[in-house]
């Protein structure tokens, strides 16, 4: 089942160990995201090889993350 309150807490005790994220996602949604913008996503655990993703944002990716980021306000 699903428990709102969890997930609330769990992003407040992430958030307070990295704050940060906040912030930073500030600065990038200040703005909208065009078509065409790159994201990269690294992860790099201790004593391996960085993994990362990137991605371009076609048309279709900018309509969901500005509807995303008008529900986060």
């Amino acid at each position: 089942m699903f428990n709102p309150l969890m997930l609330l807490e769990y992003k407040n005790r992430f958030l307070s160990a990295h704050p940060d994220v906040m912030p930073f996602l500030a600065r990038a949604s200040a703005r909208p995201v065009p078509a065409g913008s790159q994201v990269s996503i690294t992860l790099q655990r201790p004593g391996e090889a960085a993994e990362t993703l990137s991605l371009t944002v076609s048309e279709d990716d900018q309509a969901l993350i500005n509807e995303l980021v008008q529900l986060a306000r």
